[in-house]
């Protein structure tokens, strides 16, 4: 189990703070981005090419007017009798000409650089999709197992002796997303409607009942999801959730494509789509993949993942993150954290434990017996 040493606890919370900041400042930015890209394509799509088309239309009408007034020119004689001079209507036919000839181009620029916009704009949605899905995902993610961490923290510094609690401190700590003690909760503070849309996105990417069950039985390469193996504790700590059911080893689930190069996965236990459908799905957890999915007996899961046995026996609603193999949250169909509660009382009972042996030890040690009278003269 890998561990850390905490010195202190303000030091997280900043991060926390500052992590959270950040997300909202790049999803400002990134909004702002998109609407000035949007408001330059409203800008060629309707002012510019409604001004060029408008102003062709009047130019076609005072090339008009010019050419009618040559031909007359051309047609009736002066006072004298003698030819008229054309120059200066010949003139004015040649820049009308010109101004007619502009507003054309005009035109033809406007709706090109209106679809090359509307080009790079789909190049900009699709390079800035992970980093999107990482400051609406991920980072609400981490902020939720930071908050976590840091109530488990001050609970376990609040059990310490008084001499450990007046100073500094230091703690070992589960690391983030290992173990039983990697567990989200919701944090505290005002970004829980954040976390809250983060796990409604989650379960919105699922597909519906329809699409999975018109989703093939194909075999998929199920090696991205033989990671570590989930702890025996954690295993436990699963079987005592409430709502466990016992596990339909010959019924099918609903895996998406997508997972080949997946660290993150999310498994979500939805309504049976079909005779046999266990309701599992797993997919990467990002929002916005719209993956190809197919059936897979779930056997062939268990078979590389048997430690899995305990997951896929939670109730119809759950909701689990898996990163990098390991548990990260359990969330039941209200979206309340399990895990978190499961793994603080794991925490909480450990360290009773550990209280009571310590207590006890000192009391424990056999005091070793005097030596006789003669062996110590001697």
């Amino acid at each position: 189990m890998s561990t850390a040493r905490v010195h202190d606890i303000e030091v997280l919370k900043m991060f926390r703070a500052q992590l959270i900041k950040f997300a909202e400042a790049a999803g400002v930015a990134l909004g702002d981005s998109e609407s000035e890209i949007h408001r330059t394509i409203g800008w060629l799509d309707n002012e510019q090419l409604q001004h060029w088309v408008s102003a062709h239309r009047k130019r076609q009408g005072i090339l008009a007017q010019a050419k009618e007034a040559l031909r007359m020119k051309k047609i009736f004689t002066g006072p004298a009798g003698s030819r008229q001079s054309c120059v200066d209507e010949e003139k004015a036919v040649q820049k009308a000409i010109k101004a007619v000839e502009e507003a054309e181009r005009k035109i033809v620029a406007v709706k090109q650089w209106g679809r090359r916009l509307q080009k790079e704009l789909l190049m900009y949605k699709g390079q800035t999709q992970r980093f999107s899905t990482s400051i609406s995902v991920d980072i609400p993610l981490a902020a939720t197992v930071l908050g976590n961490m840091i109530v488990r923290l001050e609970s376990y510094a609040s059990l310490a002796p008084l001499s450990a609690r007046s100073g500094v401190g230091t703690a070992e700590s589960t690391a983030v997303g290992g173990g039983g003690a990697g567990g989200m909760a919701r944090p505290e503070g005002g970004d829980a409607s954040s976390i809250a849309a983060a796990f409604a996105a989650l379960r919105g990417s699922t597909p519906s009942i329809p699409n999975r069950a018109a989703a093939p039985v194909e075999s998929l390469n199920l090696a991205p999801i033989r990671a570590q193996a989930i702890a025996d504790s954690d295993g436990q700590t699963l079987a005592g959730l409430p709502g466990v059911q016992s596990v339909d080893s010959g019924g099918t689930m609903v895996i998406s494509t997508a997972i080949a190069d997946k660290q993150r996965l999310y498994l979500e236990r939805v309504a049976s789509a079909q005779p046999g459908d266990t309701g599992w799905f797993v997919g990467p957890a990002e929002i916005g993949v719209n993956p190809f999915v197919v059936t897979v007996p779930v056997k062939d899961v268990l078979a590389i993942r048997p430690d899995w046995a305990a997951l896929l026996a939670l109730p119809l609603g759950s909701l689990v993150i898996i990163d990098s193999g390991a548990i990260g949250a359990v969330l039941d169909a209200g979206n309340q954290d399990l895990w978190a509660d499961a793994s603080m009382k794991k925490l909480l009972s450990a360290d009773s434990a550990t209280s009571e042996a310590a207590a006890k030890g000192p009391a424990a040690v056999q005091q070793p017996s005097p030596e006789p009278a003669s062996a110590a003269a001697g």
